[in-house]
């Protein structure tokens, strides 16, 4: 008996011993074990329990046992310890869940960085936060509905009736800068904000700009399921919803873009409101020849030749830059195309010059390229010499397609005209050999000394 006695003391020598131990490896942080700390928290004073939370917050997840106290935490007296617990519930990430309703709570804190920390941990928390945030945005106070609709927005994962809250928050809320945040939280849900699409298409109509650039931004980042609603509000009585509307259809990528949607942005060249007429003829720039293929064909050409008499310039120079990019069939296209050398504004010019340029290209037939070069030459009788310029930079890698129609000018041409012609003719060099005797007669017998000097320097670089 009294050898068991002592087996059996002996061995609860050595659990002691081990528990001992163990209680002696015990992590510590700034000194302490979590377990000191705690007791801390409910009895030291400001300084001392500022010095608990810190210290907690160095333990991160180990701090979990400490979680009561702080939590209770959020409402010490001292603004410094409501910070720190707040920053130290967000490192607890999802296991700070029991703190969820304390930290709701804190969203109201007077404090902003206690409310700014509270909204990070409640982040952190993630999917479990959403009840208490969304009854908080009832609250009164419009800075704690911000700050609860900032903190959905950084949540990863949210759900249908985080959209709905958003939505009506987008809708109804008074203060503008709530309905702009819910905005952009929105659109940072991209796809899983589709629901919301009708209450953000509403708001093209608001009249706060920023709000309707806001839902713009959030309908094209939703996507494609955007598209239907934005069609409806292109016939709206508000010329500024429709403006909006057509703005937001210019952001999406052409594939995204159906033949209903092309059709309806075809129509808005004959709106009233010559913003609208612009940015819609802009997109039938941005579309090129898809404009034609899905909006009505030929008369997607029709709409913009109409536009190159328009009386505001913006829409006839954008109407000049889309002729440019939908393709032309005929020859008389070119030649109505060419009309808007004649334009006014220069920069519908210099639009028009780039235009013609892009129909004179490799896989285009011998003749269609020389009537390009016939109706460009045209430019080199401008008044603007920027204009003459563009003209012969743009002629002068055509080569021999440009040499007929600037022989004429060399031949028949005034004023500053026959120089640049002559010009152009050198720039092209050998190819255009053809043009030497005009050019030898302009270099004898022009009236000026800088015809004479400008042909000679062509035919130098003709047969040089």
């Amino acid at each position: 008996m009294a050898g068991t006695k002592s087996v059996v003391l002996l061995g609860v020598l050595f659990l002691t011993t081990v528990a001992v131990a163990a209680q002696d490896e015990e992590a510590t942080y700034r000194g302490k074990t979590v377990a000191a700390w705690k007791a801390i928290l409910k009895k030291g004073d400001p300084r001392q329990r500022l010095t608990a939370v810190l210290a907690l917050g160095e333990a991160g997840r180990e701090a979990v046992p400490a979680l009561p106290e702080l939590t209770a935490a959020l409402k010490d007296s001292q603004v410094l310890v409501r910070r720190a617990a707040a920053q130290t519930l967000a490192g607890l990430g999802t296991d700070g869940a029991p703190a969820v309703p304390a930290l709701a709570r804190a969203l109201r804190d007077p404090d902003y960085s206690v409310r700014q920390l509270a909204s990070q941990a409640l982040s952190e928390v993630g999917e479990l936060a959403i009840p208490p945030l969304l009854e908080a945005l009832k609250e009164p106070d419009w800075v704690v509905r911000a700050t609860v609709v900032m903190t959905l927005d950084g949540l990863s994962s949210r759900g249908p009736e985080v959209v709905k809250a958003l939505a009506q928050a987008v809708a109804k809320d008074v203060h503008q800068t709530v309905r702009r945040l819910a905005l952009y939280a929105l659109a940072n849900m991209a796809e899983d904000a589709k629901d919301a699409v009708p209450h953000l298409a509403s708001l093209l109509r608001d009249k706060d700009g920023n709000l309707r650039t806001t839902a713009a931004l959030a309908l094209v980042k939703i996507g494609k399921d955007s598209i239907a609603e934005l069609l409806k509000i292109l016939g709206d009585p508000s010329a500024d919803a429709r403006l909006a509307a057509i703005q937001t259809l210019s952001q999406f990528s052409k594939e995204d873009l159906n033949e209903s949607a092309v059709t309806a942005m075809v129509k808005a060249l004959a709106d009233e409101d010559a913003r609208v007429r612009q940015v819609a003829a802009m997109d039938m720039a941005l579309l090129g020849t898809q404009a034609r293929e899905q909006g009505g064909g030929a008369d997607v050409n029709k709409a913009l030749f109409g536009l190159l008499k328009d009386k505001d310039v913006r829409v006839r120079r954008s109407a000049v830059a889309a002729l440019g990019q939908v393709g032309l069939d005929e020859k008389e296209e070119i030649t109505a195309l060419a009309a808007a050398l004649e334009d006014q504004d220069i920069n519908v010019r210099a639009m028009a010059v780039y235009s013609l340029s892009q129909y004179s290209h490799d896989k285009a037939p011998d003749e269609w390229r020389e009537h390009v070069m016939s109706c460009m030459a045209a430019g080199l009788k401008d008044g603007d010499r920027r204009i003459q310029f563009a003209v012969a930079k743009a002629m002068a890698p055509e080569g021999k397609f440009a040499v007929p129609a600037l022989i004429q000018l060399v031949e028949k041409g005034k004023g500053t005209s026959r120089l640049f012609a002559a010009m152009t003719l050198g720039e092209i060099g050998p190819e255009a050999a053809v043009a030497i005797p005009a050019l030898e007669k302009m270099s004898q017998d022009a009236a000026t000394k800088e015809a004479r000097l400008f042909a000679k320097a062509a035919l130098e670089k003709i047969q040089p």
